[in-house]
This record gives structure tokens, sequence and C-alpha cells, in this order.
């Protein structure tokens, strides 16, 4: 009891000095993981309920595109993925991104320079995630990590990326699964390639719950075909309520933890053919299944109810906007804040 009244008072604390200075101490991102396995996660839930009564949502999401990535969905439709996301933890689309789009971007990952992941030269366990300094072409003939990720602006330069960046039928579904006003937190892009399961933990290929915000949803774009053995995403339907109590621990978990407590048909290899579209609550047990052969491509958003957690770098918009980029940038400052206009 004392510990969790004391986790309560460092989070308090730092969610004031957050909400004063628009930056979150580590003590506070501290002390929002341990309440979050203290309550089991009912911390996170109450505090989001919160914020849904507090921010509030948009009424009505405008847009000179309004079907998007995902079509013209409907009243109905929405409700029905939120209430899917909301029973298992994810919602794969019927809608995929093109063909042309799909191998466009591909093209983009290979001729972009790329970080990759540096692996310890002994194993001494996951230890905190590094990547090299300098950017390397992804070379699937030269594999020397099994992780390779691209920066956020230089995502936020490629036209196509802009696309489902300003996508307003994304947000549409976030704003329904989170309750309130969604923000842009986090925009990724990473190839992932077979290397021996060295740098398992720390590639983020054993199972794991993500907690840099108070609560969040992530789009999964595979833009290579996933299968079985070409790394899938692998997540526990359901582990996003709440979790048994030999596992309620902050840290990674093996399979056979993982087969230990859940039924083997929650245990899924969500696998699927290139353009696929997935929304995942990553606050439920995931990993990416180590690679045995080929090659992925992923491109991820991240949307949250606050900036409270982890600090990420901000971006800078690009110079040069399309019109429907520019209207969204421009209506939702609020969503888009992690993305600064150049005077």
């Amino acid at each position: 009891m004392i510990s969790l009244l004391k986790a309560i008072w460092h989070f308090s604390k730092a969610f004031i000095y957050y909400k004063l200075k628009g930056f979150t101490p580590s003590t506070g991102f501290h002390s929002m993981r341990q309440l979050f396995v203290m309550t089991n996660g009912r911390f996170n839930d109450w505090f989001s309920f919160g914020a849904t009564t507090v921010v509030g949502k948009y009424r009505k999401l405008k847009s000179n595109n309004p079907q998007g990535v995902l079509g013209g969905l409907s009243k109905k439709q929405i409700k029905d993925i939120t209430k899917g996301i909301k029973n298992d933890g994810y919602y794969i689309f019927e809608n995929t991104l093109s063909e042309e789009t799909v191998k466009e971007l591909v093209r983009f990952a290979e001729t972009t320079p790329s970080r990759y992941l540096v692996i310890p030269e002994k194993d001494e366990g996951p230890t905190k995630v590094g990547f090299s300094q300098e950017g390397v072409l992804y070379d699937r003939d030269n594999v020397v990590a099994p992780k390779y990720v691209f920066q956020m602006q230089q995502l936020l330069e490629n036209p196509l990326l802009r696309k489902l960046i300003f996508d307003s039928s994304l947000l549409t579904v976030a704003q329904s699964y989170l309750g309130c006003k969604p923000i842009l937190d986090l925009i990724a892009m990473w190839w992932s390639a077979p290397f021996n399961k060295k740098g398992a933990a720390e590639a983020a290929q054993m199972y794991h719950f993500d907690l840099d915000r108070i609560k969040f949803l992530k789009f999964f774009f595979y833009l290579t075909d996933v299968e079985s053995e070409t790394g899938p995403f692998c997540y526990v339907k359901n582990s996003h309520h709440r979790l048994p109590k030999p596992i309620r621990e902050d840290r990674r978990l093996t399979d056979e933890e993982v087969k230990q407590y859940f039924p083997a048909d929650h245990i899924l290899e969500l696998t699927g053919k290139k353009g696929t579209i997935m929304a995942v609550d990553t606050r439920g047990l995931h990993k990416g299944k180590p690679l045995l052969k080929g090659e992925r491509l992923i491109f991820q958003l991240e949307y949250c109810n606050s900036y409270f957690g982890v600090e990420y770098p901000k971006v800078n918009l690009p110079a040069t906007l399309d019109d429907h980029s520019t209207q969204m940038f421009n209506q939702y400052p609020k969503v888009y804040s992690r993305i600064l206009k150049k005077n």
C-alpha cells in the first residue's frame, strides 16, 4: 500500500510539472509504469476516463479527402472497429494499401539511409536499445543487424507517407478508440531481417507490453508479405485488459511463459499480404517474431491521449505540402502538435 501511494505521489508531481512545463520528468514515466503493474492497468483506465471527460472529442472530423486509406467509414463501421479493438486488442482492416503505393514505399526504404540496431558483443540479456550513429542503406545481402530504423523527419518528407500521416480515416478510428481528441505521437518505419535470434530482446522480438504513454493506439502497415517465417507481428488476444499476476511484471517474457498463462487460440501470428493495415493496442502482450528467412518492412503511426511519458523528438513540417496535408495540419493543431511549422 505504501509503495502504491508513493508511486501515485511521484506520478502526480510529475504530471503537474508536465502540465506546467510540457516535459515529463523521468520519475513520472517510471511511476506510470509502476502504477500500471501495481493496479493491473486500472490506473491507466481511470486516468483515460478522466481525459475523455476533460479533453472531449472533435464533433466532426472534416477533410477534403473524407474517405482516406480506410475508405468511407460509416458510423456503424467505426463503432464495429472500435468494439473489435476493445474486445480483442487489435483489428485487421479490409482495405489495404495499393500495390503501387507499397512498391514506391519499398523503393524509398531501399534508397534511404537507416540506422541499424547495435548488438552487444556479449550476450548479457536485455540492454538499453542503441542504434548506429551513421545511416546506412539496408543491404539484404549483407545484413549486420536484426533491425534498421528510419528517422521521423525522413518519413515526414515522403509524400506518400504524408498521405497516411495526415489521413482523416485513421484519425477517426483513433479518436473513437481513445475516446478523446487524439494526438499523433510517433511515426516509424523499420526493416527486420534474420539474425540468428541475436538481439531479440532489444529488437522487440520477445513478448512485452508498450507503455510510453497512458493510452494509445498504433496502426501497422505491412509493406512486404508477412508469413510465419518472415516475422509476423504476434499478439496475445485480450491481454490488453488484465494480465495474470505471475507475469504482471515490467520485463520481457519468453514464449513458454506466455503459453503457460494464455490459451493457445489467443496467441496469434498476424500474417498478411503486403499492404495489410492493422490497428493494435500494444498495451497487450506482443512481439515481432524473429525472422527465419526473407525480410519485413513495416510503417507505423501511433496516436495517444496525452504526451505524458517518453520524450520523442519533434519534427519539422516540410516546406512544400499538398492541399490535404496543409488543411489537416491547420485544422487540427493539437493532433499534429509534435510537428513544428517553420517561420
